[in-house]
């Protein structure tokens, strides 16, 4: 009786376990390349890309940081009046 219980219960039970295992290891393995993979790689590509754009302003001359920064305040005046004004 222990042999014939050890094959078609245990042994069912531990082969289906295992079934179910493999099926959840197929769909977190997804997830994991689709989802957390996906938005590591997004957050790469951004920063490289912000990274890029930035660099782009630093130019060296004061006058251009001095002209940039006046520019960026009578901007942000301009939105204060219109958006909190």
């Amino acid at each position: 009786f222990a042999g014939w219980f050890d094959q078609n219960v245990v042994d069912r039970v531990v082969n289906w376990i295992g079934y179910l295992s493999e099926i959840w290891a197929e769909v977190t393995g997804v997830t994991d390349r689709q989802v957390v993979d996906g938005a590591v790689n997004w957050t790469a590509t951004v920063t490289m890309w912000l990274g890029t754009q930035s660099r782009r302003l630093q130019t060296g001359y004061a006058q251009s940081y001095m002209l940039t920064t006046a520019v960026m305040v009578v901007i942000g005046l301009i939105l204060f009046q219109v958006i909190g004004g």
